[in-house]
C-alpha cells in the first residue's frame, strides 16, 4: 500500500479528487487545515488607507489517499 498526503491551497482541490478519481483511487479525505510555510499569506486591508495586515498562518486542504 501506499500512502498520498498533499496540502494545497482551495483552488486546487477539485481538480487532485478528479484526477485521482479518473485513475481509479475512489476514496481519500480532505481536511481544512491551517499553517505558514516559504510563501506570506495574504495581505488584508480592514479599509481604505489602514494598516495592511498580514496572516500569521494561512488556510489549506490537507488531501489524504490509501492507494492499495
Amino acid at each position: 500500500m501506499l500512502k498520498i498526503e498533499v496540502i494545497l491551497g482551495e483552488n486546487d482541490v477539485m481538480a487532485i479528487s478528479e484526477a485521482l478519481k479518473n485513475i481509479g483511487i475512489g476514496g481519500l479525505t480532505v481536511s481544512k487545515v491551517r499553517g505558514r510555510g516559504k510563501r506570506p499569506g495574504p495581505e488584508i486591508h480592514a479599509s481604505k488607507g489602514s494598516e495592511i495586515f498580514v496572516p500569521q498562518f494561512s488556510e489549506k486542504y490537507f488531501i489524504e489517499a490509501i492507494i492499495p
